[in-house]
């Protein structure tokens, strides 16, 4: 499974609520350039969460496929779309596949739950990730070297894909099952 490296940003947040009032004549900096995508991404998240919820939108399948070594099996997760608990979109644009044996190799020192033989559970979770990307020159500094002149142009909208022995936290969905006595 791929990770990426979370975006971050060097600068203080923004409230979400406020949105820039562009007046003819008036000076803009990067605060007004990073205010209005902002407002825009509160917005879209806030409506996905309280109209939509969260979750598998369309596919995003899961199975188990048999591989040559019998000791592992493949996990695929199919294409689709997702929200994440915070409104993000996900887009899986092809399908994702692990070997299963080989997480398990990988990740000894998590696998507390197999104490013994039996059946025992493997959550697959999918999650809203960004990369960024694209490096482009800014303007330096005197003497300073390639990487301190150049920042990501771009943030790839991503995802990651996770297994866990515990239960993702569901909320919403606890409550609702709860709500309706399901």
């Amino acid at each position: 499974m791929r990770d990426c490296i979370p975006a971050s940003s060097t600068s203080s947040p923004l409230k979400p609520n406020k949105r820039v009032n562009y007046e003819y004549g008036m000076v803009l900096g990067v605060t007004d350039f990073r205010q209005e995508p902002g407002h825009l991404d509160w917005k879209n998240q806030l409506s996905n969460r309280l109209l939509h919820g969260y979750g598998t939108v369309s596919g995003l399948q899961v199975s188990q496929e048999p591989v040559t070594n019998p000791a592992d099996v493949q996990i695929r997760i199919k294409t689709g779309y997702a929200i994440s608990p915070n409104g993000r979109w996900i887009w899986l644009e092809g399908d994702l596949c692990a070997r299963l044996g080989e997480w398990l190799r990988d990740h000894l020192e998590d696998v507390s739950p197999l104490a013994g033989a039996g059946e025992h559970t493997l959550y697959v979770t999918l999650c809203y990730d960004e990369c960024p990307t694209d490096l482009v020159p800014v303007a330096g500094k005197a003497c300073a070297d390639d990487q301190e002149t150049r920042v990501a142009g771009r943030i790839l909208e991503s995802y990651r894909a996770e297994f866990t022995w515990e239960k993702p936290d569901q909320p919403a969905e606890d409550m609702m099952r709860l709500f309706g006595g399901i």
